[in-house]
């Protein structure tokens, strides 16, 4: 393995053909991706040190956080890691209750003797809970915890959820003094330079463990590099090498986890890939992968239902690893290159421009549609259709003030800063949508609705009639999987 510089400023970049990836198999991922409109926010490959492909898709920039979700129990286990190193847990096989002695259990539970060991290897026995879902806290977290259901039967063996990532959350902040991120910032995130990020916080006043993390594409590829390089970073030890063994170490064998057949094992919150590397990963298809053998790191970022979370596994196993060579640069090297190069630029999923535009447009223009009572709480909507290339959106959802959104038909989208708007609001404050819309015939307009930074994504189809408004409204990549692409009907009627 060469020596590499450390990106700590910024990354250096290198032609995929020049750190030994073929481009020519690189361009036929491309070419997946496109083919079957995968739903990507960004794309990195990393190899050998080198940024090798740095994609991000319409209405993506480098400059934009993303809500990483469970690779968020990638952190939790370094700084865990961490932790251990520096004295703070004296051994993983500590019991978890010890570090609650206020806390009342009925001495009959088996949580009495579950131990932090466990919590890293989710075999304490403990099913789903309401914890669960991101985005849901309970107040007086402790006492729940303790308070959960344990199938006995179940006890040391796989069980995935996360309550065992917010407990350790809750642990390290008990045993290091200071809120997990403030921890995480000095031991983890400012050795990397890594500045920009932001967690999720619960009522305990606990980062959330299992998810709930916003950072830059690139700050996780660094992540990566940091376990490729063992846990060393200028030559400064970050994280034991040692842990990172362990953490890679499958601690489980998962042969008959039918619902990953791409995974062997699982470590201390990382999984084993049955192709190549170890990975952690979150929903609505976010990825960080780290394929030691290879020098090689990938990240992706996505909004992917359920039904399409496995699709950048297909890119890792059936083009990624396959495209790794010995370092040498054949002959047809730039043909390669300039075909690779050509496959990168596609933009995925972009509409053709004016596939349709009806002559009466101006009709539908200015007029505001109040809405009846509906679960999202729409109250009304008005297009203003400035000419053939872009409009905006006036919404009035809930208590909310009355927001102006820009939108284009011209396969692009447009990005606005709403505050707590759409479907999928979360949290409070401002954030950004990206929209495009494209008609469908002369009554009928279709808008796409992404939510910067979130896998959280919206369908609308506008329905115009003299009087009155149908808005059909699909979630994609929701969280509870019930109302995933499921369509729900709105009316309305001209004020």
């Amino acid at each position: 393995m060469q020596e590499v510089y450390w990106p700590t400023g910024k990354w250096q970049y290198s032609e995929p053909e020049e750190q030994g990836l073929d481009a020519e198999i690189l361009e036929k991922m491309f070419q997946y991706i496109h083919d079957t409109n995968i739903n990507l926010h960004s794309l990195l490959i990393v190899k050998n040190g080198y940024m090798v492909v740095e994609k991000f898709f319409d209405p993506y920039t480098k400059e934009d956080k993303h809500n990483i979700f469970s690779i968020t129990k990638g952190v939790i286990s370094s700084l865990v890691g961490i932790a251990l190193h520096e004295g703070y847990f004296e051994t993983l096989s500590q019991k978890v209750k010890g570090f609650f002695p206020d806390v009342a259990i009925d001495r009959s539970s088996s949580l009495e003797n579950i131990t932090v060991k466990n919590l890293l290897t989710m075999t304490t026995g403990i099913k789903d809970g309401q914890a669960s879902k991101p985005g849901v806290f309970i107040r007086n977290w402790i006492k729940h915890f303790f308070s959960l259901p344990v199938e006995e039967k179940k006890r040391g063996a796989f069980c995935y959820n996360n309550e065992n990532a917010h407990m350790l959350s809750i642990l390290l902040q008990r045993v290091t003094g200071e809120n997990t991120l403030e921890f995480a910032k000095r031991k983890l995130f400012k050795p990397l330079e890594i500045e920009d990020v932001e967690w999720e916080l619960g009522p305990e006043r606990a980062n959330a463990g299992g998810w709930g993390m916003k950072m830059l594409p690139h700050d996780v590829a660094k992540l990566g590099l940091l376990y490729l390089r063992k846990g060393s970073w200028k030559h400064t030890q970050i994280l034991p090498g040692k842990w990172i063994e362990e953490a890679w170490t499958p601690h489980i064998k998962l042969d008959f986890y039918e619902l990953r057949p791409s995974i062997k094992g699982y470590g201390y919150m990382w999984w084993l890939n049955a192709f190549s590397g170890y990975r952690v990963n979150g929903f609505g298809g976010q990825y960080l992968w780290v394929f030691p053998e290879h020098d090689m790191v990938m990240v992706v970022n996505g909004g992917l239902t359920y039904g399409e979370q496995a699709q950048p596994v297909k890119m890792a196993e059936k083009y990624l690893i396959p495209s790794v060579k010995p370092k040498s640069l054949s002959s047809s090297y730039s043909q390669k290159l300039k075909a690779f190069k050509h496959a990168q630029s596609v933009t995925l999923g972009k509409k053709s421009v004016f596939p349709y535009f009806p002559e009466k447009w101006s009709s539908f223009s200015g007029k505001k549609f109040l809405m009846e009572l509906n679960k999202y709480q729409f109250k009304s909507f008005c297009f203003t259709f400035n000419n053939l290339f872009d409009c905006t959106l006036e919404i009035c959802q809930g208590k909310g003030p009355l927001q102006t959104l820009k939108m284009q038909f011209n396969g692009t989208f447009a990005r606005s800063t709403v505050f707590r708007l759409g479907t999928a609001v979360q949290g409070a404050g401002e954030f950004e949508v990206g929209i495009r819309g494209q008609w469908r015939s002369d009554n009928e307009l279709f808008l796409e609705w992404k939510n910067i930074g979130e896998p959280f994504e919206e369908e609308y189809v506008f329905t115009f009639y003299d009087e009155t408004l149908k808005v059909e409204i699909k979630e994609k990549a929701a969280i509870d999987p019930e109302n995933e692409n499921s369509v729900f009907v709105l009316w309305g009627r001209v004020e």
